[in-house]
C-alpha cells in the first residue's frame, strides 16, 4: 500500500502509483481525491461490514479453499493428458509429446481473492500452437464429459468467448481456451501480463487471454489489496441482491464491478473499506453515463496498438457506448458493451438508492443490511414478459436455456426500438418452472406410451416493462410489440443447435398474474389498511358483485352451457397443443390496453390474405355466439381495446402474423349487442383453427369463437372480455383422431383464461 509522510519526506508507492512532475502521487489517471487515513468511526463501520459479509457466508473455510485447489490440480492433469494425446495424433513422437505442456490459469473472483464457498472458478486453458480450438471441444470436451467427477457439462462453441461449463466434484467451473504462438508452454509461466504473448493470435484467443491479463493488472493497480477485496465482496453481494449482476443480460459482470471498485480505491488510497463503499455510490450516482461521448472509467492510460495493432477502445469511434468501463490490460476493451438504455436506467437508480442509504449509514441512521435488501423487481412493475424455455431433458435444456439467455439482450434492444416503449428490464436469473407431465397414449398392445415430444424441463426468464404514454386527452395508450417478439423468435429458432424438443414461449402478464415460483424473490407486501365501514363506493361494490356473479356462473358445474367447439379440459393431455412447424411458440402478446373508440374490421380467416404491409395491422376479430351469429362491438366510446399478437404459419413455411384487437365495454354499462339474439349472455373466448377450403395444409389459422352461457339475471355486462392472458396454437391434423365418423370435426382447443377486474 502506498504511504505518505510530510511534504519534505520521501514518498513510497506501489506499482499502482506514479509521481507527477509536481511531486503528487497519481494512482491510475488522476491524483487521488483524498489521502486521509481512516477515523475510528470508519474502522467501526468496517468491522460491522465484515461481520455482515460473514453473516452471508461469503468467506471460504480452509477446507473449502483446499478442495478448490485440489479440483484445479485434477483439471490440470486432464488437460496435460489431452495435449499429449493430440500431439501424438499430430505426428509427434512419444518423447516430444511428453515435453509439450499446457497450463490452467485462473481469473475472475478466484484470482482476485474474493471467491466465496458457492462461487464458480473461471479458468483458462493455454495450449501451444499445434493445438486447435476444435481439439478443445472435440477431444477435451468429450474426455471431460465421461469423467466420473464431472456433471452438467455444456459446450458453448458459438459464444463470444467459447466456453465449456461443468460441475467438477460439486464446484462450478467455466473453462475457456487460448492457443499461443509457442511450441510449448513453459512450466515457469505464472502469468500472461507480457504483451508478447499476444503475437500472431486470433481475436478469440486475445479475448480469452484478456480475462487473466485484466485480473492480474487490477491487482497491480490498487493501493491496498486487502481494502479492495473487502469492498469488492460487498459490492458484488449488493449487485446480486439488487438484481443488477449479469453481463450477458446487459448489467455488469464481475470484472466490471471489480474495475469500478478499484477506481474508487485509487481515488481514496488510504481509506477504510466502509469509506470506499460510501464513495462508490456517491461518485457513480453522478458519473457522466448515458450521454453522447460518456466519460469512461479508467484505471490507467489506454495503451496504443503498437506492433500488434489490436483494436482498442476509442472515445470518438465508440461514443455510442452507454457506460464505458475499460479494461486496463492491452488491448483495452469496454467491459460493459452489453449495457442497454433500459439496464442503464436501473443501474442509475440503484446507484442513487445506494448513495442515499450510504449517507444515512455514516450518520448512524441505517445499517449495512439496509443496503443489501433484495430487489423489489416482482412488485416494481405493472407489466411483465415471461419467457419460457423448455426441452425434454436436462442436457438439452442447459444448451437451450444458455442460448436463449445469451440472446435476451437482443429482445431488449428490439423492445427499446418499439414506439412508446420506455424500458424492458430483465431479471438476472431464471426460475425453474413446473415441468409439464409427458402426455401418454395407449398403444395397440394396451401399454402406455409416453409422448416424446412433450417437454419435461422448463425454466422462465422475466422482464419488467414500462411505457411512455401521453397524458393528453384521447391519446392512444396502446403499444404494439409484435415486431420485437417475432424478430426475437426468428433469432432464437435459427440456432443450428436447436433440437426437436426445444421450445420457447413468450407471455405478457400483469403483476397479479406472476406465477407462484417467483414469489420468493418478491419482498413481502404491506397489508392494506382496512377501510371504515360504509366508506366503500357503491359503484365499486356493484362492479365487484358483478364480476363475482360472472365468475361463479362460468365456473358453476351446473350452469347452462352450450359450445360450438370442444373445450380442452384443464386435465387433458394432448401433444397437439403448442406444436408448430418449428417447435417454437411465438405468443399472442397482450401489449397494452386503452380507452378508445372500438374499431371494426373483417376477421382474417387465412394467412393467404396477409400481405407484408398487413402483417402488423390490428383488425377486430368478430366474436360469435353459440348460434354462429356475430356479436357486434358496442357503440360506446369508452370501451377497452386489448391487442393480441398471434403468429400464423403460412403455406410457404414462413411465419406471418395476425394482430387481433379484442374490444370490450369494460367501462360502460352497455353490453355488446347480438345481432340475432338480444338476450343477456356471457361469452368465454376460445381459440380454434378455421377449416381452409382452399388449402388443406393450413392447419394453424387462429380465429375466435365463443362459449355462451345463458344468464337469467338482468346483468347488462355479461359479454365483457376484460383481457386475454395467452393463446396457443392447435394443430388440426393431430386432434380428434378417435372420432372418424364425424366428418365436420374440429380440433381440440384450449380455453382462453379470462382475467377479471
Amino acid at each position: 500500500m502506498a504511504t505518505t509522510t510530510t511534504a519534505a519526506s520521501t514518498t513510497t508507492t506501489s506499482s499502482a502509483s506514479t509521481t507527477s512532475p509536481t511531486n503528487q502521487i497519481t494512482y491510475g489517471v488522476t491524483v487521488p481525491i483524498s489521502f486521509s487515513n481512516p477515523t475510528p468511526a470508519d474502522l467501526k463501520l468496517s468491522t460491522e461490514l465484515e461481520d455482515t459479509l460473514k453473516s452471508f457466508n461469503l468467506f471460504e473455510t480452509p477446507e473449502e479453499s483446499g478442495k478448490k485447489e485440489e479440483i484445479l490440480g485434477k483439471l490440470n492433469l486432464i488437460v496435460r493428458k489431452w495435449v499429449i494425446d493430440v500431439s501424438l495424433k499430430r505426428g509427434f513422437t512419444e518423447q516430444m509429446s511428453l515435453e509439450v505442456v499446457a497450463k490452467i490459469f485462473t481469473f475472475g473472483s478466484y484470482r482476485l481473492g474474493v471467491s466465496g464457498p458457492s462461487s464458480d472458478i473461471d479458468t483458462l486453458c493455454v495450449a501451444p500452437k499445434h493445438i486447435m480450438r476444435s481439439d478443445f471441444f472435440d477431444f477435451l470436451g468429450e474426455a471431460l464429459k465421461v469423467h466420473p467427477d464431472i456433471t452438467e457439462l455444456n459446450m458453448v462453441k458459438d459464444a463470444y468467448v467459447p466456453v465449456i461449463t461443468m460441475i467438477f466434484s460439486g464446484i462450478a467451473i467455466d473453462l475457456i481456451f487460448a492457443r499461443l504462438s509457442l511450441s510449448s508452454i513453459s512450466e515457469d509461466m505464472n502469468d500472461l501480463i507480457d504483451d508478447a504473448y499476444l503475437k500472431n493470435l486470433d481475436d478469440q484467443s486475445i479475448t480469452s487471454l484478456n480475462g487473466c491479463r485484466v485480473t492480474d493488472k487490477i491487482l497491480t493497480l490498487v493501493p491496498s489489496r486487502a481494502t479492495f477485496r473487502m469492498a469488492l465482496r460487498f459490492i458484488k453481494l449488493w449487485a446480486q441482491r439488487r438484481g443488477i449482476y449479469s453481463n450477458v443480460l446487459g448489467f455488469l459482470g464481475g470484472v466490471s464491478w471489480a474495475l469500478l471498485t478499484a477506481r474508487i480505491c485509487q481515488l481514496y488510497p488510504n481509506a477504510a473499506p466502509s469509506t470506499i463503499i460510501n464513495r462508490f455510490f456517491k461518485i457513480y450516482e453522478t458519473w457522466r453515463w448515458g450521454v453522447p461521448g460518456p466519460t469512461p472509467v479508467l484505471l490507467c492510460p489506454i495503451q496504443d496498438g503498437g506492433i500488434f495493432a489490436a483494436k482498442v477502445w476509442n472515445q470518438k469511434r465508440d461514443k455510442s457506448h452507454l457506460m464505458p468501463i475499460l479494461t486496463p490490460a492491452y488491448p483495452s476493451m469496454n467491459s460493459t458493451y452489453n449495457v442497454s438504455k433500459s439496464t442503464l436506467s436501473l443501474l442509475k437508480d440503484e446507484f442513487a438508492r445506494g448513495n442515499q442509504i450510504a449517507q444515512k449509514l455514516e450518520s448512524g441512521e441505517a445499517n449495512w443490511n439496509k443496503l443489501l435488501e433484495k430487489s423489489d423487481f416482482f412488485s416494481r412493475y405493472q407489466f411483465y414478459l415471461q419467457i419460457d424455455c423448455s426441452a425434454q431433458n436436462e442436457e438439452e435444456h442447459r444448451k437451450w436455456e444458455g442460448w436463449i439467455e445469451s440472446k435476451l439482450r437482443k429482445l431488449i434492444s428490439f423492445l427499446e426500438q418499439t414506439p412508446k416503449m420506455k424500458f424492458a428490464i430483465p431479471f438476472p436469473k431464471s426460475f425453474e418452472n413446473k415441468p409439464t407431465p409427458a402426455a401418454t397414449t395407449t398403444a395397440a398392445n394396451g401399454e402406455a406410451v409416453t409422448d416424446a415430444n412433450n417437454s419435461n424441463v422448463c425454466t422462465s426468464f422475466f422482464m419488467g416493462l414500462g411505457f411512455n404514454f401521453s397524458n393528453a386527452p384521447g391519446a392512444d395508450k396502446s403499444v404494439d410489440i409484435t415486431k420485437a417478439v417475432i424478430d426475437f423468435t426468428h433469432l432464437i429458432k435459427d440456432w443450428a443447435g436447436k433440437g426437436p424438443t426445444m421450445e420457447m414461449k413468450v407471455h405478457y402478464i400483469k403483476r397479479r398474474q406472476l406465477p407462484a415460483f417467483v414469489k420468493a424473490e418478491a419482498p413481502p407486501e404491506e397489508k392494506p389498511k382496512a377501510k371504515k365501514r360504509g366508506s366503500a363506493n357503491s359503484a365499486d361494490v356493484a362492479k365487484k358483485k358483478n364480476r363475482t356473479d360472472q365468475q361463479q356462473h362460468i365456473n358453476s358445474p351446473t350452469g347452462s352451457s352450450t359450445t360450438t367447439t370442444p373445450l380442452l379440459n384443464a386435465d387433458s393431455k394432448t401433444s397437439a397443443i403448442n406444436k408448430s412447424s418449428d417447435s417454437i411458440s411465438s405468443p399472442p402478446i397482450v401489449v397494452a390496453t386503452s380507452s378508445t373508440t372500438p374499431k371494426t374490421a373483417t376477421p382474417i380467416s387465412s394467412p393467404k390474405a396477409l400481405s407484408p404491409s398487413q402483417q402488423h395491422q390490428q383488425p377486430v376479430v368478430n366474436i360469435t355466439n353459440n348460434n354462429g351469429s356475430p356479436v357486434a362491438a358496442t357503440s360506446s366510446t369508452t370501451s377497452t381495446s386489448t391487442t393480441i399478437i398471434t403468429p400464423v404459419p403460412s403455406t410457404t413455411g414462413m411465419d406471418t402474423t395476425t394482430t387481433t384487437a379484442i374490444t370490450s365495454n369494460h367501462q360502460t354499462n352497455e353490453s355488446p349487442t347480438d345481432t340475432t339474439n338480444n338476450t343477456n349472455t356471457e361469452s368465454t373466448t376460445t381459440l380454434s383453427p378455421t377449416p381452409d377450403t382452399d388449402n388443406v395444409n393450413n392447419n394453424l389459422v387462429p380465429v375466435l369463437s365463443s362459449t355462451t352461457n345463458n344468464n337469467n339475471n338482468n346483468n347488462n355486462n355479461n359479454n365483457i372480455i376484460n383481457e386475454v392472458d395467452e393463446l396457443d396454437f392447435i394443430s388440426s391434423s393431430s386432434s380428434n383422431n378417435n372420432n372418424n365418423s364425424n366428418t365436420d370435426k374440429k380440433p381440440a382447443i384450449k380455453k382462453i383464461d379470462l382475467i377479471r377486474g
